[in-house]
């Protein structure tokens, strides 16, 4: 542990560059430890929504975008980026290739129910045909503001 405190040490001296936590998981003081010595300034509060029973792609993709929009524009440069979970990369090459190949994408309705003994087991409910890459480019153009308007909101915070 002693490397990892002299890492954090000359860390601290510099600002770096800080992440998002867009995880379903809280991260304590060692994992923030650990995000420092490999060059980043993590937030701990996770900030993926849980998925409820019942809520559309439509619902979820937009669930998302706020989630993005705010740490992109309501915390003024604060954020340089987003953690995501340990195998979400492989969900989103995924993804992509299969929409480009022309395959549909569809993602299993697993909702968390706890046991009585207060572990967590997912049931499989039903499933719902993720959005295409062509949709998500159109929906998202939502996430970039309008800079006139942009500004005068920035404006009436300060």
């Amino acid at each position: 542990m002693e490397v990892i405190d002299r890492v954090l040490a000359n860390q601290e001296k510099k600002k770096l560059p800080k992440l998002a936590n867009l995880t379903c998981h809280f991260q304590n003081h060692d994992q923030i430890a650990l995000w420092k010595s490999f060059g980043f300034d993590l937030d701990p509060y996770p900030r993926m929504p849980v998925i409820e029973e019942g809520q559309t792609e439509e619902q979820i993709f937009n669930t998302i975008l706020e989630i993005i929009r705010k740490v992109k524009y309501e915390h003024e440069d604060e954020y340089a980026g987003i953690l995501v979970g340990g195998m979400s990369s492989c969900s989103i090459y995924s993804f992509y290739l299969a929409d480009f190949v022309g395959l549909k994408v569809i993602r299993a309705s697993t909702p968390r129910i706890r046991t009585e003994s207060g572990h967590y087991k997912y049931e499989l409910k039903g499933y719902s045909e993720i959005l295409s890459e062509s949709m998500l480019s159109i929906l998202a153009s939502k996430i970039i503001p309008d800079e006139e308007l942009w500004e005068e909101e920035k404006t009436k915070r300060k």
